[in-house]
């Protein structure tokens, strides 16, 4: 021991090999012991829109913190081609479509931070949304629904779900 400290000698090979047998047994841990299935993450939503009903696949994404900054209630993100079937009007790309595409459906630009930057989208209250996973049921009313372009999960899903309503 010299000052407080003591001094082991080991050579920058072993250093090599014990870190690396060491990254490999936390990403065998990882891939095995706390694996989560994406299947256990998938929830069958049924969304209402005044006569209108649906049914999506949507991903209970624990990263998805998007709030209503209206009412401060989670959102749940629904792709344009679904949100299409829900409320039967196309979505909008650009803002001067905004116009025509109001009647009929309370439109309103939501601010969102995602990944890939702050972004608007679209969004609307849906009547009814209905989540069923298993023995779980949940019922929620009046409920945001954002609207994206962006395709999810490679087609696996069709809307993203905060854990917020669980």
């Amino acid at each position: 021991m010299n000052n407080g400290f003591s001094y082991v000698h080991v050579s920058i090979v072993s250093m090599i090999v014990i870190c690396a047998a060491v990254y490999a047994v936390l990403f065998l841990l990882k891939k095995t012991v706390f694996r989560v299935h994406e299947e256990d993450m998938i929830y069958e939503l049924n969304l209402s829109y005044k006569e209108n009903k649906i049914r999506v696949r949507a991903l209970l994404d624990s990263g998805n913190s998007v709030k209503d900054i209206y009412t401060g209630k989670p959102v749940i993100v629904l792709t344009s081609e679904r949100a299409k079937d829900l409320t039967g009007k196309e979505i909008p790309g650009n803002l001067s479509d905004w116009s025509d595409l109001q009647n009929g459906v309370n439109w309103r630009l939501l601010p969102v931070h995602a990944l890939d930057g702050d972004q608007l989208l679209p969004s609307f209250n849906a009547d009814t949304v209905k989540i069923d996973k298993g023995n779980i049921s949940k019922t929620h009313n009046s409920v945001c629904v954002a609207v994206t372009k962006d395709i999810l999960g490679k087609g696996e899903y069709q809307a993203l779900l905060s854990r917020d309503f669980i």
